[in-house]
């Protein structure tokens, strides 16, 4: 299903998100998120990624998402889903 809906210009920022129930982050670009969470809810659909952080790139995300993880006590490096391709 594609949207017509365009929020977004395609040099939006980035957003840094976290799955619970893969225990990772993912970064994707915050209009990619937007899609999919509408699609998401046109089809009434739940999602599990929580938005933790935006920015204009991704390295900044890179560095919160290792901040978060040491904050939490987690004692491995942070995993992603997909590594952010700018």
């Amino acid at each position: 299903m594609s949207l017509s809906l365009s929020i977004f210009s395609s040099s939006d920022t980035y957003v840094l998100l976290y799955s619970a129930s893969q225990d990772c982050f993912h970064i994707e670009k915050v209009s990619a998120m937007v899609e999919k969470n509408i699609l998401r809810y046109l089809e009434s659909r739940k999602g599990d990624y929580l938005a933790l952080a935006f920015s204009p790139n991704t390295e900044d995300l890179l560095k919160v998402s290792r901040q978060l993880a040491e904050k939490r006590g987690d004692a491995v490096a942070p995993r992603y889903l997909l590594k952010p391709a700018e």
